[in-house]
């Protein structure tokens, strides 16, 4: 799905919504993201965006759509691998915890990407990223989401497969669009599956 304006109009208005998975098929990733949650989440995103300054770090905060809760984003310019971001992730934390004598941050949940490298298995995760699509809006029309998938490559193809049997448990309809790979790792590499699925 092309990403325009009103497709982020939509999404912030709480029409659709729509997200990313930060991870790569290289195991890189653009992006690192905190999620601070809990009755001390201001303080502590207070302090993280602190830290952040301090080191000369942008960073930017955003209110979860609940009020109850942040997220803070750090964008990189090119793609870096996700365990180093993971690992700034957790020195950041480590840093903010010794700069406000902490011994931990209470409201800290995860970082995303939440794992250093590509999953081999979707159990249970599928599931959980799926069912944040369907928290009810007043607004919300549809769910929709998008996989894409590198079936050229036999390991990706694979964890496809798993995901449509996933997807079919959970009473999505799937229609697949075969599209230019986004990133070929070889002449042949050439094809890319897009899904809709609709709930």
């Amino acid at each position: 799905m092309p990403v325009t304006d009103q497709v982020i109009y939509d999404h912030l208005a709480g029409r659709q919504t729509i997200g990313v998975y930060p991870l790569l098929t290289n195991d890189r990733c653009f992006l690192l993201a905190a999620d601070l949650d809990g009755a001390d989440w201001r303080e502590d995103a207070r302090a993280f965006m602190h830290t952040c300054r301090d080191l000369d770090l942008p960073a930017a905060l955003e209110i979860s759509r609940s009020g109850n809760g942040a997220h803070i984003w750090i964008f990189f310019a090119e793609p870096i691998p996700a365990r180093e971001a993971r690992q700034l992730g957790a020195a950041l934390i480590s840093h903010t915890c010794d700069r406000t004598r902490q011994l931990s941050l209470a409201s800290y949940d995860r970082l995303f990407p939440n794992q250093d490298t590509m999953p081999v298995s979707w159990k249970g995760t599928l599931q959980q990223y799926a069912g944040r699509l369907h928290r009810e809006h007043v607004e919300k029309r549809d769910v929709r989401i998008h996989d894409y998938a590198e079936i050229d490559q036999p390991q990706l193809a694979r964890m496809w497969a798993r995901r449509q049997r996933g997807y079919r448990a959970m009473g999505y309809e799937l229609k697949t669009t075969l599209m230019p790979a986004v990133y070929p790792s070889t002449p042949s590499d050439n094809h890319a599956s897009l899904s809709t699925l609709n709930a």
